[in-house]
């Protein structure tokens, strides 16, 4: 079934959050669509709390376009005091397939470089490379960071896992040429999927590759299971891994994260790794009194 999109006009484009987030250090989240083409089988997005569709099959079928989000951000951002961090893709690859025909994406960092407001791109496609020269300006004139989802480098697992996403070699080249021109990138090692994606081999791997790309940080995070999510996810398992299904219910229970002794145990590994191939297990912090990202060693494993 061909992907569809559908063009919608938006009241609002910046969601403000509670308090600036620990992981990606933003205030703000910017979503240019609606859905995902990527079709990633672990997305968080899917449950019933963050699913913007009435049916969970439309969120990688139906592509909901906000074509006015240039517009309505300018007018939010000239009623904010603070130039805090926006984080671009919380809920939706901001690069996906339909921004090579639309361009929102490139028109939302157009308003944020104009306004000298920092932000934080969150992908898994190499086609935020086009926007190297925005990105370029947002980075000198503020702050500008791209992180890029990489969760395994198997390339059988990728596809189950992430069947329509730009494969994890593409991502790693994509932060080498960013780094080359000096746009920090790094990677979000999210979600670390239990009994799939938590062996030392796979930890190491992904770390070891992002460093060697010139990734200046890896953050690690595990997985959530969410009714829609949960379901869709347990039914990838029955048909490819029904062995594992006991291991899940005995790790998550009735909740919807992992056991927090085995999250510790491996994002502790992943530290670990961090720290063997000297790369940041945290985002630079933004400094905007001085305007410059820090990108020295210095206070890398706090």
């Amino acid at each position: 079934m061909p992907v569809k999109y559908e063009l919608i006009h938006c009241k609002s484009i910046l969601n403000r959050l509670k308090r600036p987030d620990d992981w990606f250090l933003c205030s703000y989240t910017l979503n240019p669509y609606r859905g995902c083409q990527h079709a990633c089988q672990y997305c968080y997005v899917q449950s019933e709390k963050y699913l913007p569709f009435s049916n969970i099959e439309e969120f990688s079928k139906t592509i909901q376009v906000k074509v006015n989000a240039p517009q309505v951000l300018k007018k939010e951002l000239s009623k904010l005091r603070d130039k805090a961090i926006v984080a671009v893709g919380s809920a939706t690859d901001p690069y996906q397939p339909v921004e090579q025909e639309y361009r929102i994406t490139r028109k939302v960092l157009d308003v944020l470089n104009d306004r000298n407001f920092p932000c934080h791109i969150l992908t898994k496609s190499d086609l935020v490379l086009r926007d190297v020269d925005i990105l370029s300006e947002i980075s000198k004139k503020s702050w500008c960071v791209v992180s890029f989802t990489i969760t395994t480098l198997d390339a059988n697992l990728v596809k189950m896992l992430e069947p329509r996403a730009p494969s994890p070699e593409r991502r790693l080249q994509a932060i080498k040429k960013l780094s080359d021109v000096g746009i920090v990138a790094g990677v979000t090692f999210m979600p670390i999927i239990p009994y799939l994606c938590d062996t030392n081999e796979n930890l190491e791997k992904v770390v070891k590759g992002s460093a060697a790309s010139g990734a200046k940080y890896v953050i690690a995070g595990g997985m959530t299971l969410r009714d829609n999510q949960k379901i869709r996810f347990v039914n990838l398992l029955k048909t490819n891994f029904p062995k594992l299904i006991k291991k899940y219910e005995k790790l998550y229970g009735d909740k919807i994260s992992p056991d927090r002794a085995y999250e510790t145990k491996i994002e502790q590994k992943v530290a670990d790794f961090c720290k063997k191939y000297r790369v940041r297990d945290r985002v630079p912090k933004y400094i905007p009194s001085s305007r410059k990202i820090q990108t020295k060693i210095d206070y890398q494993y706090q």
